[in-house]
């Protein structure tokens, strides 16, 4: 599927936003003055400079050895044009196989031309120069709404509106008939604002002889013409073909004609007839679509259209275009509401100006001041003509940093809640709530059907047909082929997940089996049970807790000394104010205690504040709530041994091994000597910034590896750098390459024979980037290392490995769908013809009386480099079989392998725990680190700050805590 938009995010200056947030009345600014602005970004250079303290731990502690010559890396090959994939791998060998119904349609593709056209749309308004309006495709939904309706005006004022033809609402055109120009060769006419629609006329011009529309479309230059048939041409490793743009545009048309919503650049579709709307949120069913060259039969090469219906994924939760007010907001908990809102887009029905939210006032809008006599409140009343009991008086005002052309810096602008709707087709996020829960399997399977066919995908599609496409309406069937289930190691007990159960296993029990406890149990000497009276709390829970600490841990082999309980009410003004005191207390003990922390909800902002002092006082953590994990104490087993499974991994414990097969012994397990790397960013959402602006949301790289003594164990870290898209930054890759194999040589007293990179995140069109960009810069830091040791180079393999995807895997037993059984994997038919590509279903869905609960995800895994490490797609799969068996904090088996699961878990730890430091600098009114980049830049110290908070310049170096 085509990657998600660019997310970046900047705050505005440094003074007007701690006057925004601190609740001070000056330097507020009327809104009145607000003028719409074309945002544009700008490259901006990301500090990355080490520390001396984290180019310290780039260096190893063990010596070199004189007895090896270092052998050259691979090629750092930088030129995207020059990158190819490996060589295909032996095929899975045919055991156990099982009939897999897929969610692929085969798609028939005639050879027709079809004629590719640049469109520019421009405003020209009187007194001013021109700008354009069209821009990259995806970038906003209603623009790209407004693009085709401009456009759509042009085309028959010029007589072409009868043409079969697609537009990607933004720079492209496709048809499939040659456009007959009035005008030599091109088109380029005005389009009267009287034209269109009221809404779009009213965005753009105040009055109606303020201007007009701008419209040219001409010939693409670089390729006037296609063929259809050249689909099958398309490389795994090339960006989207303009083919297969084009075909990706009009997959979708009938369906928008239809009236579904098209987001991800038209990837996802929904349907906007069934909605289920509440309290300002719409809940809607989709599909998402994208076209793959797959195998085929004969191996030969075959185009196929692949299409799902997601109901856990692709069921989607959007707010609804009506009042901010609506919507489900407490306004009387300020930083609730403001955690809710911050990034959503509104707009003012006054000026109809839209713009993302950055914030609330600290105090009601009826109090805010500016200068000498203004005031929002008068402001608005002006503005809207109404009574000042229209306002709400408790309300705090809407805030947004908002650049200011003029003063050429962002101005902090307060709104009235009442003056704004919420800007259509917009998603919710996990932070608005739990998604919308996932149907059963044959329900899902069923709805692919009911949708792709009013969707007009597996029914007849004139625009398709035009484009001389036919998609066949019955899935494909394909063969899969089932993997053992690897065994689980326990001291004096061993085990294997039954698939059949919900790939899961039992856990040790040293009352019913003398001696069978975790690998390593963990020895903790304090327990410290930390609650605040002043919030609701339980008091009979904390008792159940502090005795099954004690039960569970003998029965897994832990050894807890003590454990006591202590309410912190009286140490603070606040909950967090209390919890800082304690925390500060206790970091000053000789003999720290593990923190066991108690509060109503884990979802609070009291969880940020908990794992930012964890890394400042470096005291280990555990955050339990009363509504959760306390709620089901009783209930059984599962709830109580899941707690114990972390504490004994964050005490520095191992919970289980994992038994590899004999074909990758080499690289999983005690007799492997290999480095297994995995990284994924958690990006910072919100506005573009400008050149030279202060940045103050980065996005966050989370690193995880097999770095201790023991192989099974993986540990991990983050590591900030500016908002982009999925790349990482070459400095950063370089850095924490040196820092992951020297924390490796240091804890093996060897250097690797075999490195494995697993990369989650990033798009088919994104390979080449990886190859040429960030692998590189992984080679150079790990070339450095092995140099200055004269040691013999690696052996090295680069994979994708992800579950953002379009594919679902289905069995049919008694004519009943269901989900593919764990540990199923496929290599053939529907897989991409170029490269290496698979699919792998590690784990089993929940089942509740024997019916699942859900659809299960499988992983698409796409080789990009092999040294020769793997030879068979059988070891691939086996691999990632005990890696997603290896996870600590679980007995199933995990969707994920463990280090991809932990670099996503840093990644989103490190960016909550740069929001709780952001705000701990804030309250105290202390700067957040800068330096100077570039000609008059100054950006925040990205490295500086990921010194400070990072796990890698800490206790928890060597320790599996996030």
């Amino acid at each position: 599927m085509p990657s998600k938009s660019n997310k970046k995010k900047a705050a505005a200056e440094r003074s007007a936003k701690l006057a925004a947030e601190s609740g001070s009345v000056t330097g507020q600014t009327s809104n009145n003055d607000v003028q719409a602005i074309e945002e544009t970004t700008a490259p901006v250079t990301t500090p990355t400079v080490p520390t001396a303290q984290m180019s310290s731990l780039s260096v190893s502690s063990t010596p070199a050895k004189t007895s090896q010559v270092a052998s050259h890396l691979p090629k750092e090959e930088k030129n995207v044009a020059s990158y190819q994939p490996p060589a295909p791998l032996k095929p899975l060998q045919a055991n156990q196989p099982i009939k897999i119904i897929s969610n692929s349609y085969k798609m028939d593709v005639k050879q027709v031309k079809c004629y590719r056209y640049d469109v520019k749309i421009s405003i020209e308004k009187e007194g001013k120069d021109p700008y354009v309006l069209s821009g990259t495709e995806g970038s906003n939904r209603q623009q790209q709404a407004e693009l085709t309706e401009i456009l759509s005006v042009a085309l028959r004022e010029e007589g072409l509106d009868k043409i079969v033809k697609v537009y990607d609402g933004a720079t492209t055109l496709y048809s499939t008939t040659r456009f007959n120009f009035k005008q030599h060769g091109s088109m380029n006419t005005t389009v009267d604002q009287s034209k269109v629609s009221e809404s779009l006329r009213n965005r753009h011009f105040r009055s109606q002889t303020d201007g007009k529309f701008s419209v040219s479309v001409e010939p693409n230059q670089a390729q006037p013409e296609l063929l259809t048939s050249d689909l099958l041409n398309k490389s795994l490793v090339s960006e989207l073909s303009s083919v297969a743009q084009m075909l990706h545009i009009a997959l979708g048309e009938e369906a928008k004609a239809a009236g579904f919503l098209m987001t991800e650049g038209g990837s996802e579709m929904f349907d906007r007839t069934h909605v289920q709307a509440s309290r300002g949120i719409e809940l809607m069913d989709g599909i998402g679509a994208g076209i793959k060259v797959a195998k085929g039969d004969d191996g030969k090469g075959a185009a196929h259209y692949e299409i799902c219906i997601c109901v856990a994924d692709k069921k989607k939760r959007f707010f609804a275009n009506g009042p901010l007010a609506a919507l489900p907001v407490n306004w009387r908990k300020l930083s609730d509401a403001k955690a809710y809102l911050k990034g959503l887009r509104v707009k003012n029905i006054y000026t109809n100006q839209s713009f993302i939210i950055d914030g609330l006032s600290q105090i009601p809008m009826v109090q805010i001041k500016y200068g000498k006599d203004g005031s929002i409140l008068k402001d608005a009343k002006e503005r809207s003509n109404l009574p000042e009991s229209h306002f709400n008086s408790t309300w705090p005002a809407i805030q947004a940093n908002i650049y200011n052309k003029a003063e050429k810096r962002r101005i902090t602008y307060s709104f009235p809640i009442e003056f704004l709707v919420v800007a259509p087709n917009q998603k919710l996020t996990p932070k608005h709530g739990e998604p919308p829960k996932c149907d059963k399997p044959d329900i899902r399977f069923d709805k692919t059907k009911e949708l792709g066919e009013k969707a007009y995908i597996l029914k007849r599609n004139d625009t398709l047909t035009s484009f001389g496409v036919t998609i066949r309406p019955e899935p494909i069937e394909v063969e899969g082929f089932t993997v053992q289930a690897p065994k689980i190691q326990y001291k004096g007990f061993t085990t294997a997940a039954d698939i059949f159960n919900q790939a899961s296993w039992k856990l040790p029990n040293n009352r019913t089996v003398r001696g069978a406890t975790f690998i390593e149990p963990a020895t903790i000497n304090k327990i410290l049970v930390l609650f605040n009276s002043s919030e609701r709390y339980d008091g009979q829970k904390i008792g159940e807790l502090e005795n099954s600490l004690y039960d569970d841990a003998y029965q897994l082999g832990i050894t807890i000394n003590n454990i006591m309980v202590e309410d912190l009410r009286p140490l603070g003004r606040s909950v967090e104010e209390s919890f800082v005191n304690k925390m500060n207390v206790l970091k000053t003990l000789p003999d720290k205690p593990m923190v066991v922390y108690l509060n109503q909800s884990s979802d609070s902002k009291m969880h940020g504040v908990l794992k930012l002092q964890e890394r400042l006082c470096q005291i280990t953590t555990q955050h339990l709530a009363f509504d959760k994990s306390l709620k089901s104490l009783s209930r059984g087993l599962s709830t109580k041994t899941n707690i114990m499974l972390k504490l004994n991994l964050k005490a520095g414990g191992l919970n289980h091994k994992v038994l590899p097969h004999q074909s990758i012994a080499h690289l999983w397990g005690d007799k492997s000597n290999t480095l297994i790397i995995s990284y994924d960013v958690c990006f910072s959402a919100g506005k573009v910034y400008k050149k030279g602006e202060l940045c103050e949301e980065p996005s966050c790289v989370g690193f995880a590896y097999n770095g201790t003594k023991t192989p099974d164990a993986v540990i991990g870290d983050f590591h900030y750098q500016l908002p982009r898209k999925e790349q990482v930054d070459a400095d950063v890759l370089t850095l924490r390459a040196k820092i992951m194999l020297n924390q490796y040589d240091n804890s093996r007293k060897k250097l690797p024979e075999h490195i494995i990179i697993m990369r989650d995140g990033v798009s088919e069109d994104q390979h080449a980037m990886v190859m040429t960009e960030e692998f590189p810069a992984i080679l150079s830091g790990i070339k450095e290392v092995f140099v200055a040791k004269n040691q013999k180079r690696p052996s090295f393999a680069f994979l994708i490995v992800k579950k953002r995807h379009a594919n679902r895997l289905y069995t049919k037993k008694n004519g009943v769908i269901s989900n593919a059984p764990p540990l199923t994997a496929i290599d053939r038919k529907i897989v991409r013809r170029d490269g290496n590509e698979l699919l792998f279903l590690p784990h089993g869905v929940i089942e509740i009386r024997e019916e699942q609960k859900g659809t299960a995800q499988p992983l698409l895994v796409n080789m990009l480099y092999n040294d020769e490490i793997f030879k068979t797609n059988d070891e691939i799969v086996q691999l990632l079989a005990a890696m997603c068996c290896a996870h600590q904090s679980s007995n199933r088996i995990i969707s994920l392998p463990e280090t991809i699961d932990a670099a996503d878990k840093y990644a989103k730890r490190g960016a909550n725990m740069f929001q709780a430091y952001k705000q701990k600098c804030l309250q105290e009114n202390v700067p957040l680190p800068t330096v100077s980049v570039g000609e008059n830049e100054t950006q925040l110290n990205f490295m500086e700050i990921t010194e400070k908070l990072c796990y890698d310049t800490s206790c928890f170096k060597a320790r599996r805590i996030a």
